[in-house]
């Protein structure tokens, strides 16, 4: 495999990020997302997955290393999960300075998973997000191997709730203006043709930003400072005009839901979904 482990531990250089105000509600509005303190005008306070805006940075800054994935095919990756935890709330005017590092590397057969870790601080020195991000490098294919087939989630018969999203038409394009994601996957119809999909498919941290909405408007009454971590494993892509069902229900610990997202089919796109919240 072509990933350089002899890279794991190395930290990258500090990268910068001023937030807005523009910035903040453009986002919001790429993720279908509402609440007072967003709106506000002397006490804004921006999305949680609004951190993306400054993450997508540190990823570039890090996969595209020549010595960590110069022998890898960048289009064998896929973005595998994300585990973000948000600790202190993000305002317009802060100065995000965030760190990233190459955590693990592990071999799973099928190919190898790419764990990096980032570290956002304000111009205070606080630290404001502490994220994961998982990629998975797919091995070449092989015959012999056998493929394993995707067991279905095990949901409550109790759910807290269930909220229908629709991915619009320019979903892609709205997301990749707020988010800075424009991976040509996303954006051209024939490059994704090219990569075997039928179409262009939605950026899976849109899909867990859109699963944030709900859990935010269904589960804590529109406060986004009461969300400290949402995790998820990303499983199928989405398309344009699909409809998103997000389905969550309380863990036994306190403050804690799981949740999932399935397509209009049925079929789970975000598995293992994890959402951390405060009083």
């Amino acid at each position: 495999m072509g990933v350089n482990t002899q890279l794991v531990g190395k930290a990258y250089p500090e990268l910068t990020f001023q937030v807005t105000r523009e910035g903040m509600l453009a986002y919001a509005r790429a993720t279908k997302e509402e609440h007072p303190l967003l709106a506000a005008d002397d006490s804004a306070v921006a999305s949680p997955m609004f951190a993306v805006r400054w993450l997508l940075d540190g990823f570039m800054q890090i996969l595209f290393d020549p010595e960590l994935t110069g022998q890898a095919e960048l289009g064998r990756m896929v973005h595998a999960g994300q585990d973000n935890r948000f600790l202190a709330p993000v305002v317009p005017g802060d100065t995000i300075t965030t760190q990233g590092q190459v955590i693990s590397l592990e071999d799973k057969g099928s190919g190898e998973i790419l764990t990096l870790g980032f570290a956002s601080h304000n111009q205070k020195g606080v630290q404001v997000v502490d994220a994961r991000a998982a990629f998975f490098f797919r091995a070449p294919p092989d015959p012999s191997r056998p493929r394993k087939a995707d067991k279905p989630s095990v949901v409550p018969a109790e759910t807290l709730f269930e909220e229908v999203l629709r991915v619009d038409p320019d979903q892609t394009v709205r997301y990749a203006d707020a988010s800075g994601d424009r991976n040509p996957i996303h954006m051209d119809e024939s490059f994704a043709r090219a990569m075997g999909f039928p179409g262009v498919i939605l950026q899976g941290l849109c899909t867990m930003a859109l699963a944030q909405t709900a859990v935010l408007k269904r589960g804590l009454g529109g406060d986004p400072a009461r969300l400290r971590r949402l995790a998820v494993r990303f499983a199928k892509p989405v398309f344009l005009n699909d409809e998103l069902h997000v389905v969550a229900w309380r863990l036994e610990t306190p403050g804690h839901l799981g949740f999932l997202v399935r397509n209009q089919r049925g079929d789970e796109v975000i598995r293992d979904g994890l959402a951390e919240t405060g009083s």
